[in-house]
């Protein structure tokens, strides 16, 4: 009995955690411990089969469960530190065997089961039958392991004293300084665990709890995901519960682990100890510290040389054990810190201030303009400004108008070659000799030439050696696949293929002495001379075809540079949004039947295909026309042959119809009817002509007529349009260059008057006429005006905004739904009203004046629009004559809807020289330049403002006076609102009170634009020398600038600026403001010195004819370069 009684002791002495956590009373409730993590090799724990059953184990043993914490491992110290009792104990019997599930390496890491809590349990602290199964599948089998060592070996017993080797254990991560502290219960269990038997398993499970949870990840590594395995009867874990904590209910499967850990003691759980709960689970932290490259490999352990620090207990606090901890969120600790949050990148501007309360119009703070990528692709659009609208018309027969040509332009097609015009409408053809008459030699039907019932789809002059042949045979593919030869001198068909393809011949393409055919099912057919007789051209009949399979269902082809490109509309790279659309483009060497065809996609987001061209002065380029008004540019000269495309560009607001190389520009056709021509060799690309080609319709097709190069000497252009006709065009612009030439010379044929002009410009906020007889500076305000001028000026021109109520939200709806009543409306009366006392106004004080200097004047042009106001007073002379006065308005408020932003524009024109003055009133707002630029891009190249004029030598580049850019001389003033980019209010007062305006205009928006913006359309205007204060912000009726919550920075929003087409003709004299108080702007005035022109006709016709003979010279040398190119191009 006393050895049995010494073996039970020593049994008893070396019960492990685990059969105490299975026992019956007085254990810890299993939910104190978080399960167990997972191996970095991606195993789980499994149950063991038993090995020894001779073993007597007690009753009140259920099952073996891991630990986790190293206070869940402690014993008394009598029985560790007896070996004798030890020694005679005998471990205990293994759990049963268990089947398990495949684990799944989807699931995340947070659906990882965890104990329930003591309520689940029932009721005596050691959890239900489930919940201890659980633990028995949760085990680790490294755990087990550790236990067989000292129990499971061949001897008998072994002693506690004899060494265990175990395996290395991955350091543990520094806990927060906050946690670290130390109390004698922990100090003794680490004693009594470095001299058990168990001290690895224990050590591994303290290492698991001591190591802070890790943050989920999106691309999380699946060794580290893998999922516990839970009963599969057992519903799916749900979401973490937001406090108060939920109800327990016994019997349910382990809940998922909380986001955020308590530093509150369970109340429900027996303790011994003022130790805090075990952290929350967290993954390996090997992993996480150094990724593998294999993922299937688990990861290796770090080394044991570096200790963890010590984690030490928080002194209780008294609260629900459901409350959220503070440090819950904690990131997890590991090698390197984690990176900062930043909520606004490196670089980035702040953004705008919220409005605290509404002002006026012009202390509308929108928000900060971002550099986004369409803006940038804005930024890319030619500079128009000083394009010419002359129409470069031509004709065959010299004194006679440009030939008017119809065509079907559904199923029609035309061909050109020399003088020679070919059309063809389904089952008719028409010849034309443009030499000759404008009336078709033949009109041909396919009855007529015996092929009834066929209609052409796509015609082209075949190639031939000898020269008078040459343009004279045009193949035509047909609807039935059949190809037909035709003589245009005689009107005959000359060769038939019948059926030389299955499907339609929709394209025919020539390329130096082949001929191509294309079907729709993307075959095509190559004939080409014979190499043993190189002599004889290509037959119809005797040649024998190559074909060549391309792709189906294209909606566009072009042969370039020998390849053949292609495009469909359904063909594209991209996501489901049309604003990532690539398109695909496919490119066939089919003169290489070695090379097949490649894909290729622009570089950067463009519409789909619609056309494509060289340029005869970049041959190694090939320019790509888009939908959506974008331009691909591809390279030719690539190391492995195939294009490349360099960059892609935005050039106009309409889609490309078709794109054409003409000498040194790229003509584009666009929808609204116009053709452009580019220069193309700078950035951003100069509009250097532009002019109305179909009359609004759409632009079909462009191209070149090379061979009237050498047959007329000519380099025409053809285009077709949607309104069914087909205009000529000189592609070499001669009528630009002959009035170019003209402008340099014009002092020889024209006499020069100068005459004065005063401008005044005021954003009065709603001030009346009254507010100024108030006595001292204000009165004096016109006196002040008059006197910067040292004669009576000729033209006076008062710029007025604001002057009514903008903010008046009452006015300005009855504005915007009433403005079209009748005169007699009450709110036209109060409307009119404010501008009637201004007109008379300015009446009285220019009368007051210059009436006793015996000057006179007349208010020629007046104008009003939702608070702007332009009165534009002429002196009474018969020095010069005033013509062509008008005045017009253009919106610009609430996308064009509403006048209280916008310009009034007035015209007038004195001898042969027109000009044009603009009051207008931008966008406000600190960041707003984008939309400021906008509005005056839109206010500048606004179309038909004016009715055309005759006075043709009045307007410069062609111009008709319809467009603002169309006159001589220009003058935009007003409140441009552009303001000063210094985010310091002290740097600001500093230069004034300093008097170095220097460095407030370095950041002057308007001053920055015109200097660094190429696109920006007052970038060709000019200022005179800024040498006054900030015209704004003032507080009204005193000297200080904005004092108000906003106090919004002091800018010159007051400018005016001019343009002339011979800079020296137009100089600024004075440019000056005055000290009005009764608005929050300043009034400004400046004085100019304009050299308008009187042309003797008959002298400017003896100096164009000798332009004209300069220009035949000119022209045979262009011409000469132009048919190199397109030989080069096998072409011709």
């Amino acid at each position: 009995m006393g050895d049995q009684d010494e073996v039970s002791l020593a049994v008893s002495s070396l019960r492990s955690r685990f059969e105490q956590l299975a026992a019956g009373s007085g254990l810890k409730s299993s939910a104190d411990a978080p399960p167990l993590s997972p191996r970095p090799g991606g195993t789980f724990p499994r149950a063991r089969a038993a090995s020894n059953n001779s073993l007597t184990v007690d009753s009140t043993i259920h099952a073996l469960r891991a630990s986790s914490s190293s206070s869940d491992l402690k014993s008394p110290v009598s029985d560790v530190l007896d070996p004798k009792s030890a020694a005679l104990k005998r471990p205990p019997p293994p759990p049963p065997t268990r089947a398990k599930p495949s684990v799944s390496p989807a699931p995340s890491p947070l659906t990882r089961p965890v104990p329930l809590p003591p309520s689940a349990s029932n009721g005596n602290g050691n959890g239900n039958g489930n919940a201890a199964r659980a633990d028995v599948r949760e085990m680790q089998p490294g755990d087990l392991a550790s236990m067989k060592g000292p129990f499971y070996g061949g001897s008998a017993l072994r002693s506690t004293s004899m060494s265990i080797s175990k395996p290395p254990v991955p350091p543990v991560p520094p806990r927060p300084t906050f946690m670290i502290s130390e109390s004698p219960e922990n100090g003794s269990s680490r004693q009594r665990r470095s001299e058990s038997p168990l001290g690895f398993a224990e050590r591994e499970a303290e290492t698991q709890a001591a190591s802070p949870p890790k943050l989920s990840r999106s691309n999380s590594n699946p060794v580290e995901d893998l999922d516990y395995t839970t009963d599969p009867s057992s519903p799916s874990p749900a979401p973490p519960p937001a406090p108060p904590p939920r109800s327990s209910r016994p019997g349910l499967p382990p809940p998922p682990p909380r986001h955020r850990t308590s530093r509150s003691p369970q109340p429900d759980a027996p303790s011994n100890s003022n130790l805090p709960p075990p952290l929350p689970h967290r993954r390996p932290t090997v992993p996480y510290l150094a990724p593998p490259e294999n993922r299937s490999s688990p990861s290796p352990r770090r080394s044991t040389m570096a200790k963890p620090a010590v984690a030490q207990p928080l002194p209780e606090t008294p609260s629900d054990s459901s409350s959220p901890s503070p440090n819950g969120d904690r990131k997890p600790l590991s090698k390197f810190q984690p990176p900062p949050t930043r909520t606004i990148a490196l670089g980035d501007k702040l953004p705008a201030a919220r409005r605290a309360a509404e002002g006026s119009s012009d202390d509308e703070e929108g928000p900060e303009e971002d550099a986004s990528a369409a803006s940038r692709i804005v930024d890319t659009i030619p500079d128009s400004s000083s394009s010419s609208r002359r129409l470069p018309t031509l004709s065959f027969r010299p004194g006679f108008p440009p030939p008017q040509l119809r065509f079907h332009p559904h199923s029609g097609c035309v061909i050109a070659s020399g003088p020679n015009l070919v059309v063809s409408h389904v089952h008719h053809i028409k010849i034309y000799n443009l030499e000759i008459s404008d009336a078709p030699l033949y009109d041909l039907d396919m009855k007529q030439l015996g092929m009834k019932d066929t209609k052409v789809l796509s015609m082209e002059f075949s190639p031939s050696m000898n020269k008078e042949d040459r343009g004279a045979f045009v193949w035509m593919g047909t609807k039935d696949g059949s190809i037909l030869e035709l003589d245009i001198r005689s009107g005959a068909l000359t060769a038939t293929k019948p059926s030389a393809h299955l499907h339609p011949v929709c394209q025919m393409f020539r390329h130096g002495r082949s001929m191509v055919s294309l079907d729709e099912s993307g075959k095509a057919l190559i004939f080409s001379p014979d190499p043993e007789h190189p002599e004889q051209d290509v037959s119809l009949t005797y040649t024998t075809p190559r074909a060549v399979r391309t792709t189906d269902k294209t909606d566009f082809v072009k042969l370039l540079d020998g390849k053949l490109w292609t495009a469909s509309r359904t063909e594209h790279s991209g996501g489901g949004s049309l604003g990532r659309v690539v398109p695909i483009i496919r490119v066939f060497d089919i003169f290489n039947t070695a090379a097949p065809g490649k894909s290729i996609m622009p570089s950067e987001h463009c519409g789909q295909v619609t056309s494509a061209t060289i340029l005869p002065t970049e041959p190694d380029r090939v320019y790509m026309g888009h939908e959506e008004g974008y331009v691909s540019i591809w390279n030719l000269d690539t190391d492995d042959g195939w294009p490349s495309c360099t960059e892609v560009t935005k050039v106009s607001t309409s889609d490309i119809m078709c794109l054409e190389g003409v000498n040194e520009r790229l003509w584009a056709g666009s929808r609204n009817g116009l053709i452009s021509a580019y220069d193309v060799r700078q950035t951003p690309w100069i509009m250097t002509n532009q002019w109305q080609a179909h009359n609004a319709y759409p632009v079909l097709k462009i191209f070149v007529n090379f061979r009237a190069i050498e047959t007329n000497q000519k380099l025409c252009v053809v285009s077709l349009g949607r309104d069914e006709l087909v205009k000529l065009w000189d592609g070499l612009l001669g009528v630009d260059w002959v009035e170019n030439e003209l402008v340099k010379n014009e002092s020889s044929f024209s006499t020069f008057q100068d005459i004065n002009a005063l401008v005044v410009s005021w954003n009065c906020d709603a001030a009346r006429p009254e507010s100024l007889n108030d006595g001292g500076r204000n009165a004096e305000f016109f006196t002040d005006v008059f006197s910067s001028v040292t004669t009576p000026p000729d033209i006076i021109s008062f710029s007025f905004q604001e002057v009514i109520d903008l903010e008046s939200r009452k006015m300005a709806a009855k504005n915007m739904l009433l403005g079209g009543k009748k005169k007699d409306d009450a709110l036209s009366d109060r409307v009119t009203g404010a501008y009637k006392r201004w007109h008379d106004k300015f009446v009285s004080v220019v009368k007051a004046a210059f009436g006793p200097l015996g000057v006179e004047y007349t208010a020629v042009l007046t104008e009003s629009m939702v608070g702007l106001f332009s009165c534009l007073f002429v002196r009474n002379t018969n020095e010069f004559v005033c013509r062509e006065k008008h005045i017009a308005a253009i919106k610009r408020g609430m996308g064009g809807r509403y006048g209280n932003k916008g310009a009034v524009i007035a015209r007038v024109v004195i001898g042969d020289s027109s000009l044009c003055f603009i009051n207008c009133h931008l966008a406000a707002g600190q960041h707003a330049i984008k939309q400021r630029n906008s509005d005056i891009a839109a206010i500048l190249e606004e179309k038909g403002i004016f009715e055309p004029s005759p006075l043709e030598t009045a307007y410069v580049r062609g111009g008709d006076g319809t467009m603002v850019l169309d006159h001589e001389f220009v003058l935009v003033n007003g409140d441009l609102n552009y303001r000063i980019d210094v985010t310091r209010r002290e740097t600001y007062l500093s230069s004034f009170r300093s008097g170095d305006l220097s460095n407030l205009l370095a950041h002057d928006q308007l001053l920055q634009q015109m200097r660094n913006n190429k696109t920006f359309r007052l970038r060709g205007f000019s200022e005179g020398p800024i040498t006054f204060l900030p015209t704004y912000k003032y507080d009204p009726r005193s000297d200080e600038y904005d004092t108000s919550e906003k106090r919004r920075h002091p800018a010159w929003c007051d400018r005016i600026l001019w343009k002339a087409r011979e800079a020296d003709r137009m100089q600024q004299l004075s440019y000056k403001r005055y000290e009005v108080n009764v608005s929050d702007h300043r009034p400004i005035s400046a004085t100019f010195v304009i050299r308008v022109k009187n042309i003797q006709t008959e002298a400017r016709e003896r100096a164009k004819a000798i332009v004209e003979a300069a220009w035949a010279d000119e022209q045979m040398r262009i011409l000469d370069s132009a048919q190199k190119f397109y030989v080069r191009q096998a072409l011709m």
